[in-house]
């Protein structure tokens, strides 16, 4: 795995923090890149709009086009097939939630490399947000493949720093893919309903 940081010697924390969890998760969830990207996109009308996001996972399924340069370089690597990138956002953020960005996209990369369904989470998802108590939450942010990645993201922060810890984060700050105090209870809760298969499979091992 190679870190890559922009502008080069910024950010040498998160770098090491890179290298904590990816170690810590293991070969299925490594990538072949990681990129800390400093710069600021947010009048930036010439590239993606991804690049208005928090973090994306990119593979050499995906294109390449209106990307800024130093990105497009990692992508036309040969050697690069599995590209996790980081705004500055995310750097800039407290180890917790910068971990949680990290692991969320790191778990697809796991779901790409292991084909892996979710059409059980789907339905478990569309049940749980029936109750009364997760009726505000929005459906955009509901997409099994993405909710899998935070229910490991939580798992992976639950881990690393503490389940006091992750709870008094969670209190405190809100998740910047679905900012509603009720979306870790609902992630709790979604969690506990799917098949203990899925559970053991997801089982973090230092």
């Amino acid at each position: 795995m190679e870190v890559v940081v922009y502008p080069v010697g910024s950010y040498m924390n998160q770098e090491s923090l890179v290298d904590q969890v990816v170690d810590f998760l293991g070969a299925e969830y490594r990538p072949t890149h990681v990129l800390l990207d400093g710069e600021d996109y947010t009048h930036a009308d010439t590239v993606l709009e991804e690049f208005q996001d928090i973090a994306f996972y990119w593979n050499r399924e995906r294109p390449i086009n209106r990307v800024p340069s130093h990105v497009l370089a990692l992508m036309e690597d040969l050697d690069c097939h599995h590209l996790v990138w980081l705004s500055r956002k995310a750097i800039e953020e407290e180890d917790i939630l910068f971990t949680w960005i990290l692991a969320h996209e790191l778990r697809h990369i796991y779901q790409a490399r292991q084909s892996l369904s979710l059409r059980f989470l789907r339905r478990e998802a569309q049940n749980i947000r029936c109750q009364p108590k997760y009726l505000g939450l929005p459906s955009g942010p509901m997409n099994p493949a993405e909710l899998d990645s935070d229910i490991f993201a939580m798992r992976a922060c639950e881990a690393l720093f503490g389940m006091s810890k992750l709870a008094e984060f969670t209190a405190r700050r809100r998740l910047p893919r679905c900012p509603f105090i009720t979306y870790p209870g609902y992630l709790r809760d979604l969690e506990q309903s799917i098949p203990i298969a899925h559970r053991l499979a997801q089982t973090l091992v230092p």
